[in-house]
């Protein structure tokens, strides 16, 4: 139920969202975006008996590893070459329970949440066609040309998508373009 109520909500905002993005004029700095995935724990059920163990309690435990994720982004373009972006990220909610055998029989269940919140300063590279630009967003690598000369991007074309958003502290940053003809960027 929790599940359909999550794509429910994400298909309306979505629709919201192109409408809103459809209403902009090219003149605008704000920029924005909706994130839909599916978050995965590393963290098992001996992880967890480990933590039990360090307290004195023995205990045999279990917990949901996957959820859905939902997030969303706002950004502001400076000039042609900064925007900061702030996101925050749903990353799911996820239950626990461990079945406690000492000192004494016990059930032991709960459940935690997970978000992630960032702020980025995206540095965006002119190529040397002085038209283009690679930018960095949140799940993909865009170039974005302006092809009437206004100093405004007309055309946006995803380069690479299907970054996961897991750890944003450290996004692909630091492009670099290279007398081989290829760009170079950092991750982390």
């Amino acid at each position: 139920m929790y599940k359909k109520a999550i794509i429910a909500s994400t298909a309306i905002a979505l629709s919201i969202g192109a409408g809103m993005v459809r209403a902009q004029s090219a003149d605008s700095a704000w920029y924005g975006g909706i994130d839909l995935g599916r978050s995965r724990l590393g963290l098992g059920g001996g992880d967890f008996d480990n933590a039990l163990a360090n307290q004195g309690i023995g205990a045999s435990s279990s917990n949901e590893r996957s959820d859905t994720s939902l997030g969303f982004s706002v950004g502001y373009l400076f000039n042609r070459n900064f925007a900061l972006e702030g996101a925050y990220t749903r990353l799911g909610e996820f239950n626990y329970s461990a079945a406690a055998s000492s000192p004494a029989a016990d059930t032991i269940s709960g459940k935690y949440k997970a978000h992630a919140l960032s702020l980025s300063g995206i540095g965006i590279l002119p190529l040397p066609d002085c038209n283009s630009c690679i930018v960095s967003s949140v799940g993909e690598i865009l170039k974005l040309t302006d092809t009437d000369g206004d100093g405004k991007y007309d055309r946006k074309e995803v380069l690479f998508s299907g970054f996961g958003s897991r750890d944003t502290h450290g996004m692909y940053n630091s492009y670099l373009l290279m007398p081989d003809g290829w760009v170079y960027a950092c991750h982390g």
